[in-house]
């Protein structure tokens, strides 16, 4: 399956970096963990969330 996703902002550099971490999503978590990303972007300020997340040391550690 081929799936077209427009991305309007920022630079041409960008929106090719944008569309290379989708791509890389979409070909390593599975469709189950796929859904999962997309229930958070959903979530109030998601972004603040996720940073959060990312800067635990302990989920830092979990991921490894």
């Amino acid at each position: 399956m081929e799936v077209t996703i427009i991305i309007k902002a920022g630079s041409p550099a960008e929106r090719a970096a944008i569309k290379n971490a989708l791509q890389n999503i979409a070909e390593n978590f599975n469709k189950e963990n796929v859904m999962e990303i997309a229930r958070l972007s959903k979530l109030e300020q998601p972004n603040e969330k996720i940073t959060s997340l990312f800067n635990n040391p302990l989920f830092k550690m979990a991921i490894r």
